[in-house]
């Protein structure tokens, strides 16, 4: 009879600790848990900053990639157009509205120079950081008065050479030139919040017009 007393008293004593150690273990594994999480938190945070840089270095790149492209093209077709007017000036003088369009070329192009600020001018479609937005001189009626003045080299480059070649050399570089002002409007509304603005009272090419 005392051993099986015995025997029933031990019985609680083996139940309590197994539950003293199941209870002891069960605090120690959410200390375990909890700095699993916060390394899995970390891994993923990483993970996301990774990508996130990664596709800001692609969309640099692809824009860095697109205005070389841009910039070589632009001065390929005049390249190519200066070349076949050099060639034809031999035999040719320049008809009056051929001289009237280099003049102009001439005039707004030293016009938007002496209106803009020193190390603002960028022969990428890119403002610079220290660049400011000039709203003076043709750059009031313009925002791309640089570009009006190259076409109007380009269109005399045709009038004078009066080929289909310089005319559709001409027109791709409309569009070239074109795409750079778009890219080149959406970097500038990101540098300088009063573009937006800025844009609603002016036009790109041509006053009142383009």
């Amino acid at each position: 009879m005392v051993q099986a007393e015995r025997g029933r008293g031990q019985g609680p004593v083996t139940l309590v600790s197994k539950r003293r150690s199941s209870a002891a273990h069960s605090q120690k594994c959410p200390a375990r848990t909890g700095w699993a999480r916060e390394f899995a938190l970390i891994g993923i945070s990483m993970d996301a900053t990774t990508g996130n840089n990664e596709a800001i270095q692609r969309t640099d790149m692809a824009s860095k990639t697109t205005q070389i492209t841009l910039i070589t093209l632009q001065f390929g077709i005049l390249l190519l157009q200066t070349g076949s007017v050099a060639l034809q000036l031999r035999s040719a003088v320049p008809g009056l509205l051929v001289a009237v369009l280099w003049l102009a070329c001439m005039a707004l192009g030293l016009w938007a120079l002496s209106a803009n600020r020193p190390g603002n001018f960028n022969i990428r479609p890119e403002p610079k950081a220290e660049g400011q937005l000039v709203q003076t001189g043709p750059y009031r009626w313009i925002r791309h008065p640089m570009y009006t003045a190259v076409l109007l080299f380009s269109i005399g480059c045709a009038g004078f050479t009066a080929t289909l070649l310089a005319g559709g050399l001409s027109l791709a570089l409309l569009a070239v030139l074109w795409l750079k002002a778009v890219l080149e409007e959406r970097m500038m509304c990101q540098r300088h919040p009063a573009y937006r603005a800025y844009m609603t009272r002016t036009r790109r090419f041509l006053p009142f017009l383009v």
